[in-house]
């Protein structure tokens, strides 16, 4: 078929010029507002970059070199909520110690630390020669020790070795007995390390002869006699998980805590000690 072609009006032509101006026009402002965009994600991650290395900017657009961000920045770190000024750890606490009490009373004890905030009293009381072994924890925010199993009992240490007054009775260190006065990394106390021969003394008049046989890593088999009725025994020790306790499988409240491998070791009213492998 014939087609012709119709001649453009000058209307036509000015029409279709303000069209491809408008579009252009809008064209030209998407590129604006997706490059806006892009700059300030590269804003971001540079900054993150800067903070990373340590020279930032924060919001404002001011530099970490800047006196008021510097003075920010260099600011001491925040202290850690279990820690205070003059805090006494009970790593630096731990030692010999011993004690007088009116009207005739003394003992003589070893505070092992377990952890910063916990130390154990283990020691003997005269003239009755009553062995024990407590747990004593950190009053929060203070260098105020109580007794676990008696919170009205505290100790209030104004230096790492005393002396300290308590009420009727005096205390003070008499040396560190080998033990350290900086944090100590947890050792693991197998089983295997503790199984021998073992005696054992018990307040007013019993003894016992046994054989502690491991199961593993964290059981002992306790096999022995009681005197002086010469009553056998054998009951299962199981550890207490991530600690060096071990707790009688029939009665939890039973409970031994290893300091060493082969002890001595104070608990309740009796002690015990390794005799041989």
């Amino acid at each position: 078929p014939n087609h012709t072609k119709s001649a453009k009006s000058p209307e036509s032509g000015g029409l279709n010029a303000k069209i491809h101006l408008l579009c252009f026009q809008r064209h030209k402002s998407a590129a604006s507002d997706q490059m806006i965009r892009h700059r300030r994600i590269l804003n971001q991650w540079s900054a993150d970059e800067e903070k990373s290395s340590g020279n930032f900017s924060d919001f404002s657009g001011k530099s970490s070199t800047d006196p008021e961000v510097l003075a920010v920045s260099s600011s001491p770190p925040a202290v850690p909520r279990d820690d205070f000024h003059n805090k006494i750890t009970a790593e630096e606490i731990q030692g010999c110690w011993g004690c007088v009490c009116l009207p005739g009373f003394a003992a003589l004890e070893r505070k092992v630390a377990e952890g910063p905030d916990t130390l154990w009293h283990e020691g003997c009381c005269f003239p009755a020669m009553l062995p024990y072994s407590d747990a004593w924890d950190r009053e929060r925010g203070t260098n105020r020790f109580f007794k676990r199993k008696n919170p009205g009992e505290t100790i209030h240490y104004s230096s790492s070795g005393g002396p300290l007054c308590l009420g009727i009775a005096c205390t003070l260190r008499c040396g560190k007995c080998g033990l350290s006065a900086t944090p100590q990394e947890f050792r693991n106390i197998s089983a295997k390390e503790i199984e021998g021969c073992w005696g054992c003394v018990c307040m007013p008049a019993f003894a016992a002869v046994e054989q502690r046989i491991a199961e593993g890593e964290d059981t002992l088999w306790h096999k022995g006699v009681c005197l002086p009725f010469f009553l056998p025994y054998n009951d299962a020790w199981d550890r207490n998980q991530g600690t060096n306790t071990f707790h009688k499988r029939n009665k939890a409240d039973e409970e031994l805590r290893y300091t060493s491998p082969g002890g001595p070791l104070c608990f309740g009213p009796g002690c015990t000690a390794r005799c041989g492998k």
